[in-house]
């Protein structure tokens, strides 16, 4: 089977002047790759590097691929041919090591290498300082270094060679959005909107929901919830919106006879909800209500759920009724605002009407102070998490956020139900052990009085790996199972880590100590699970830290990922900084810059 696949690949390399992807072994490999990429480096084509990605699963061919590579380029500056002894004299035009050069920056990035990727990048540019394509990948290269300003700054001069691209205005969107700067990133959209129009409302209106997700990732990393929130709840009267719709096109279909598309649309409906847009949105609608409720803010001081970690219990929960009450009083005092505002507006519109000044007033207008300082934030993230499980599932996130959900409101059915549903998705993953042990701990603590459901917990819990004998291990005994079974892994660490914690909340420097262990053994470290950690630290979902082994782990990741702007020190911009900042193209990057461990990238 693989001999005739690989025939065909010839056959279609020979002839076809579209090649398309190769598969093969060894020789036969090497020949047909190889002919593939000669032909695509000659005509110059962009996405050459993404149709024979797949490959690159194996080690072998990777090797394969690796050392055409490194042949090509040489003998195109020696010789001007793909082969030292080519039968075709004939030199290769300028534009294929320009190609091949492009492509190189690719593969290494893809393989971790990314100083040698810079390399190779900053050479085709030297070379062809007006290739927009080239500008956009380096770009991405700063993004998956984590430097993220920088990577605007690269994507906004990519956008500056081709103003009239779309496409290349969405990437230069998404990009400045990633770096927090959202104004510039508003400017930069509003390129492509109605004249006379605001980019926010066009915007909205066009249903450009790619644009609010990553609005609303860009306000919960500022810390701006409110906004955040007001971005997945417009995704969410999208969604509405698509259902109501099906009802305007009932007539149409059955007038035209177009019953099957009616019926493929009908179906479409059923699970509208479990487009990825919905999903994302409402991960992170469930994620921002979860943590105002753990630390609900305050207008006067929204830094004051800090001083929860010194009371109490009992003062911590007169703290947070307190403040729930003072919320109540603001919103009714602000919508007091709202409504005088609006009838404001509609007198101004009504004296305009004449002049065709009239103005849109929106009875359900979406507050973002509103929804950050809601007096119910579980009932909230309810809405979200419901659609959630009916259509996302297949998602194990899915049921991480509903067992938190569930776990506050002391659901016990439903966070077993979750537990159940996560250990058949992926029986080892690091959350659902954290559950776990959230859920074992919370029965210890408060026994449960319903027989019937003692029991019936009792039965569920022995299809799990927990039992010594008849009876349940203990939490900690667990804990240190699971570390000896993921000794290699950061993520698994991190969780256990919290799980030390829940042990003993008042001390929590052995989970610190264990958490900001470094080491080039894992297989998990990267930038993306460093960061993860290292904001989770910021925000305390490790306790109190204090500031020196917070800076002394920055320290460490800096050392690893020097171009992060997260292990940078001077990361604390503020929003209207942030924004502000000038995006004029940096200086040429040079790869003595950055260092990094090898390994596959897992950004893309």
């Amino acid at each position: 089977m693989n001999d005739l696949r690989s025939d065909q690949i010839q056959v279609l390399s020979d002839n076809d002047p579209t090649p398309t992807s190769p598969t093969g072994a060894s020789e036969p490999f090497a020949k047909s790759i190889g002919s593939y990429l000669q032909k695509g480096f000659q005509k110059g084509v962009p996405s050459l590097f993404q149709s024979v990605k797949y490959l690159y699963a194996t080690p072998d061919k990777v090797q394969i691929i690796d050392s055409l590579l490194n042949n090509y380029l040489n003998n195109l500056n020696k010789y001007g041919t793909f082969e030292v002894s080519s039968d075709n004299d004939e030199i290769e035009p300028a534009s294929t090591l320009l190609w091949l050069q492009y492509y190189l920056a690719q593969h290494y990035d893809y393989l971790g290498k990314i100083d040698k990727a810079f390399e190779f990048i900053d050479q085709a540019i030297r070379d062809t300082p007006t290739l927009v394509e080239l500008y956009m990948f380096k770009a991405k290269l700063f993004k998956h270094a984590g430097d993220f300003q920088m990577s605007a700054s690269w994507m906004d001069e990519a956008q500056s060679l081709d103003t009239a691209d779309r496409f290349v205005n969405c990437k230069c969107t998404k990009y400045f959005l990633r770096a927090n700067q959202i104004n510039t990133a508003l400017d930069i959209a509003g390129k492509f909107t109605r004249e006379n129009s605001s980019p926010v409302e066009y915007l909205r209106e066009m249903q450009c929901m790619w644009f609010e997700l990553e609005t609303a990732k860009a306000y919960r990393r500022l810390k701006k919830y409110g906004e955040a929130l007001k971005k997945c709840h417009e995704i969410d009267r999208h969604f509405q919106e698509f259902v109501e719709d099906q009802f305007d096109f009932h007539s149409y279909c059955l007038r035209k006879m177009v019953l099957c598309a009616y019926v493929e649309m009908l179906n479409l409906e059923d699970h509208m909800k479990g487009h990825r847009f919905f999903r994302q949105a409402a991960q992170i609608a469930v994620e921002i209500y979860i943590r105002l409720y753990d630390h609900p803010l305050s207008e006067q001081d929204n830094d004051k759920d800090e001083n929860l970690a010194n009371m109490s219990a009992s003062e911590a929960k007169k703290l947070k009724n307190k403040l729930r009450k003072q919320q109540l009083r603001e919103q009714q005092e602000k919508q007091k605002q709202i409504d005088a505002e609006r009838k404001k507006k509609e007198f101004q519109r009504n004296r305009n009407k004449d002049d065709g000044e009239e103005e849109k007033i929106k009875e359900d207008e979406i507050i973002a102070e509103k929804l950050e300082h809601c007096e119910k934030p579980l009932e909230e993230a309810m809405r979200f998490l419901q659609p959630l499980e009916d259509f996302s599932a297949n998602f194990l996130e899915t049921h991480y956020l509903g067992f938190e959900v569930y776990y506050r409101r002391k659901k016990y059915l439903l966070m077993l139900r979750c537990l159940k549903r996560m250990k058949k998705l992926d029986s080892n993953n690091a959350k659902l052990h954290l559950c776990l042990m959230k859920f074992l701990k919370l029965i210890e603590t408060e026994p449960i009085n319903d027989e019937r459901l003692r029991t019936l917990i009792d039965e569920e819990l022995q299809t799990f790996d927990i039992k010594q004998g008849n009876s349940i291990k203990k939490v900690e005994d667990l804990n240190t199972d699971f570390l000896k079974k993921n000794f290699n892994s950061l993520i698994h660490r991190a969780e256990a880590a919290k799980v030390m914690l829940l042990l003993n909340s008042t001390n929590n420097l052995k989970a610190i100590e264990f958490l900001t262990i470094l080491d080039p053994n894992f297989t998990d470290q990267n930038l993306k699970t460093c960061s993860n950690i290292y904001e989770g630290m910021q925000l305390g979902d490790y306790g109190s830290i204090e500031n020196s082994m917070l800076e002394k782990y920055r320290n460490e990741c800096h050392r690893l990922w020097p171009q992060a702007n997260l292990f940078q020190l001077n990361t604390s911009l503020t929003v209207e900084q942030s924004q502000s900042s000038a995006t004029a193209p940096p200086p040429p990057y040079s790869s003595n810059d950055i260092q990094t461990n090898g390994g596959k990238n897992a950004a893309t």
